[in-house]
């Protein structure tokens, strides 16, 4: 009954591994879709001035962190810390602008939610 159980055992440790590579390459396949079309969306808000609004500008923070996260996530799976601290302060960082501009309204029940969202 021994070698039946290790048996058992190595094909499901090899089933866990070849389900983590399909997890991988969807996730990393999904990304690289996410970083061109925020690269698309990033490209269009500096190449057309007429879409420099507020509500557009609004997008484009949303696009470049999005863009970083995208990055980070293609470089480095969530094995290795450092690429995830990046994305976690490139997400940060742009979307604390975004709020910024946001908090420029005097709209203080909206900046409030904003913030508690990037603190949670």
């Amino acid at each position: 009954m021994a070698p039946a159980v290790a048996g058992a055992a190595s094909v499901a440790m090899s089933q866990a591994l070849r389900d983590r590579q399909i997890l991988d390459a969807v996730g990393t396949g999904a990304a690289a879709l996410s970083l061109v079309g925020s690269s698309f969306i990033v490209l269009c808000y500096l190449l057309f001035r007429e879409l420099r609004k507020f509500s557009f500008k609004l997008v484009y923070y949303l696009a470049v962190s999005d863009m970083f996260c995208s990055l980070f996530t293609i470089l480095g799976g969530p094995s290795n810390a450092f690429y995830l601290l990046c994305s976690d302060y490139s997400a940060h960082f742009f979307l604390s602008q975004a709020t910024d501009s946001v908090s420029n309204l005097s709209v203080p029940s909206l900046d409030i939610l904003l913030q508690s969202m990037l603190k949670w």
